[in-house]
């Protein structure tokens, strides 16, 4: 019969193994990353109208239209993700978009007229349209198919925690006026820096596959894929939509 010591450590490895839900150690350390982006974004994006308004005097409509750019250059940027995933890597387009939101976020920062923040927004939307189709598909590549599902999930958990979090964190700093607003874009420049130095120094390059042929069309043909796309984009659109 075994000893309680062999016992312990038994009931620990299975904790353990459950508490990582079967994740390998770098897919943790890309969730960490993924954290990491919504900490910071979550901790700017209740504050970007006020700090364009009140800090940097650009009319209402002016810094409405500044954060839709955002928005919008992110809609844009999204579909053309894909293309370049399959040709340069999954790794290496989180990357790239990473380091355009951090470049678009430090630019808002000392944005001090109208066509530097709408450059800024440009800049940054590229990268925010570009990171969620990056990260998904590395999280997949990364991920044994039977783990897939979980790893997707924690994924989702990473980002609605660290964006929970990031608004309670900014709403504190932005207390301090505009100081305390510019240290909030800084902040979450810094966050995009070190989420692509997750991607780049700890995160392998997974093996890519050949690309499909026929491009979005083989997409749209698929009726259930298209169908739980739409119904996500109406339930994002009337979630974001009440927000204000």
């Amino acid at each position: 019969m075994g000893s309680v010591h062999d016992v312990v450590p038994a009931r620990g490895g299975r904790l353990a193994a459950r508490l990582g839900q079967g994740l390998t150690r770098e897919l943790w350390l890309v969730q960490i990353g993924v954290f990491l982006n919504a900490l910071g974004w979550g901790a700017v994006l209740p504050f970007e109208v006020i700090y364009l308004h009140d800090g940097r005097g650009l009319s209402l409509g002016t810094a409405g239209l500044v954060v839709g750019t955002l928005t919008g250059v992110a809609v844009i940027a999204a579909p053309l993700t894909g293309p370049l995933i399959d040709r340069f890597g999954a790794r290496a387009a989180a990357a790239g978009a990473g380091i355009a939101l951090a470049a678009g976020y430090a630019g808002l920062a000392f944005a001090h007229s109208a066509a530097v923040a709408f450059a800024a927004a440009a800049v940054g939307g590229a990268g925010n349209g570009g990171l969620l189709p990056a990260q998904s598909a590395l999280i997949a590549a990364l991920a044994a198919r039977d783990v897939r599902h979980r790893a997707t999930a924690v994924s989702r958990v990473c980002t609605n925690v660290g964006f929970g979090a990031g608004g309670a964190a900014g709403g504190l700093v932005a207390g301090y006026g505009l100081p305390g607003l510019v240290a909030l874009l800084l902040l979450n420049a810094v966050t995009y820096l070190g989420y692509v130095g997750v991607r780049i120094l700890v995160v392998r390059n997974p093996p890519r596959t050949e690309p499909l042929g026929g491009g979005y069309r083989r997409v749209l043909r698929d009726g259930a894929f298209v169908h739980l796309a739409a119904t996500n984009a109406v339930i994002i659109a009337v979630g974001w939509g009440v927000l204000p």
